[in-house]
């Protein structure tokens, strides 16, 4: 307990740890004692207990953190068969596309972004812009699948990712199968703008 301070109490603290990351920390505050208002020193089946749900807390979180970790990276894959034409015919395609959570039928642009921007950037920002987009890195650009008709906005935040990002938009495509051709227009409208001096 700290008298006069927003821990007046006793407390026990622990840290959450994967490997050398913290992701947190367990604060359990002791009830407050009778004496001078300020508890007793917790004593050993206390801090046993919390550094046990410290460690629950991290194996949950690490499982947390793999698992997304994992489906990024599966949907990353799944994006670069598709942009790539690394699929065995329309059937394929419209099932990786559907594993992507691209409803059968649904206009679907690309977007290319180069260079790439920080992973610690456009991972949450796309999420967040475009629910249901996938991305992955390909040849040193991002490219972007993006479902439905993004609005001007949509696009316009998409390629302020970084600052010096070049970004390229396809046309629609009707199809998963139709997706590497929507990169190289994409790929096309980049070089044209670099062309043009609108680099980022």
């Amino acid at each position: 307990a700290i008298p006069g301070s927003l821990l007046d109490q006793a407390c026990l603290v622990a840290p959450v740890v994967v490997r050398e990351t913290s992701l947190g920390y367990l604060l359990v505050l002791d009830e407050v004692g009778s004496g001078d208002g300020y508890s007793a020193v917790p004593d050993d089946a206390e801090f046993l207990t919390v550094t046990y749900a410290a460690t629950l807390f991290a194996l949950t979180l690490a499982h947390e953190h793999t698992s997304a970790e994992l489906d990024l990276r599966y949907r990353a894959s799944v994006v670069d068969a598709l942009v790539s034409g690394h699929f065995l015919d329309a059937q394929d395609a419209r099932r990786k596309a559907r594993s992507l959570g691209l409803r059968d039928g649904a206009a679907l642009r690309v977007a290319m972004l180069r260079p790439v921007p920080p992973d610690s950037i456009w991972a949450p920002r796309i999420a967040a812009v475009l629910p249901g987009a996938g991305a992955a890195v390909r040849d040193g650009a991002l490219a972007v699948i993006i479902p439905g008709d993004p609005t001007a906005q949509e696009l316009a935040a998409l390629c302020e990712l970084g600052p010096s990002v070049t970004c390229g938009v396809s046309e629609q495509v009707d199809s998963p199968e139709l997706l590497p051709r929507g990169v190289r227009q994409a790929e096309r409208a980049i070089d044209l703008g670099l062309r043009l001096g609108r680099a980022g």
